[in-house]
């Protein structure tokens, strides 16, 4: 392996390893289908962001050791923890009384 190629592998390992992706949570109704444009919470700052259209949502701005809500309108809002989100899928249930 030349140099170049050693540096480059040197990068990718390290940006892997730490996680410089960003994070990532998808919202799923309770039959696994994406739930698109819900609403994520992070509750301390007020900052949020929404599911795209096949319900994955970057949550990397948010700060670790905040509480999260995921909440759309005719489910169960879900209140998490950000240890909570070692599971990166999540299930809304549905709630027409919300």
């Amino acid at each position: 392996m030349d140099h170049l190629h050693y540096k480059y592998f040197i990068k990718v390992c390290l940006v892997l390893h730490c996680g410089l992706f960003g994070r990532e949570i998808r919202v799923l109704t309770e039959m696994g289908t994406p739930i698109s444009y819900t609403f994520i919470t992070h509750n301390n700052s007020g900052q949020w962001c929404q599911t795209d259209e096949n319900g994955y949502a970057d949550i990397s701005g948010f700060k670790e050791s905040a509480k999260i809500e995921i909440r759309l309108l005719g489910y169960e809002t879900k209140k998490l923890s950000y240890q909570d989100l070692e599971n990166l899928n999540f299930k809304l249930f549905m709630n027409p009384s919300s």
